[in-house]
């Protein structure tokens, strides 16, 4: 998946932006309600861009985050986490 962020760029740019969302990512433990809440596309779901090239989603739960979903710009993220109406 991190090879399709990266697109056409070489390994080591796909690896240094692994790297880079790791660390990012690394700030929710300390701050796990940075992320604007989406309760519209499902219950405790939450998102947290990066560079606006990449949008992360995300659930918190007592003591863990769950990365639900990591999107490139312009992807359909609604429509792919959206919670089915009963």
């Amino acid at each position: 998946m991190f090879l399709e962020l990266a697109g056409d760029a070489s390994d080591e740019s796909a690896f240094r932006i692994v790297l880079d969302l790791q660390l990012r990512l690394g700030i929710l433990a300390d701050f796990p309600y940075l992320g604007r809440a989406r309760e519209d596309i499902a219950p405790g779901i939450r998102t947290l861009a990066f560079d606006r090239k990449v949008l992360v989603a995300y659930g918190v739960a007592k003591d863990l985050i769950r990365i639900v979903g990591i999107f490139r710009r312009g992807e359909d993220f609604e429509t792919a986490l959206r919670v089915p109406e009963t």
